[in-house]
């Protein structure tokens, strides 16, 4: 990946990454970056302080700020599930069922958060309601990949 974001050790093969604002988006073979009906978004690494709160805090805080943000609304959602990196950071997940304003069909996502000692790590799944269960796996593969970054350095 870049610098200041986290390395996937299981990146998903013949994805096409692009930039999504503050964030890469990666997109399935044979699809474009803006018209796809699935992607992952990797989101920047963010600094962890003393006053940030725990992983399902800001998962929610973000969802929060989205729905505030987009006018979409949540349609449902799972309950918050415990997850961990095959090299053992371990975080949060909600998988979720949204519409956005104007929409005809639902979106489905799933927000994954880990967090260390000096980072908050951060991969989605974002799929309509028929792509969806055709990409989880390798969603879960590259969410359970992410790479521990070594703490900044004092400068």
């Amino acid at each position: 990946m870049h610098p200041g974001f986290p390395d996937l050790g299981s990146p998903p093969t013949g994805w096409t990454v692009s930039r999504a604002g503050a964030a890469i988006r990666l997109v399935p073979p044979g699809a474009y970056p803006d018209r796809t009906r699935a992607c992952m978004v990797v989101s920047p690494l963010v600094p962890v302080s003393p006053a940030m709160p725990d992983v399902e805090t800001v998962i929610r805080q973000a969802l929060s700020a989205e729905v505030l943000g987009t006018g979409m609304t949540v349609e449902s959602e799972s309950e918050m599930m415990d997850v961990q990196t095959t090299g053992a950071l371990h975080g949060k997940r909600l998988v979720l069922s949204v519409r956005h304003k104007g929409a005809t069909e639902s979106q489905r996502r799933v927000y994954t958060m880990y967090r260390d000692t000096a980072w908050l790590y951060g991969l989605h799944y974002i799929s309509d309601e028929e792509t969806f269960d055709f990409f989880l796996p390798t969603y879960e593969t590259a969410a359970e990949s992410i790479l521990a970054v070594p703490p900044p350095q004092p400068g």
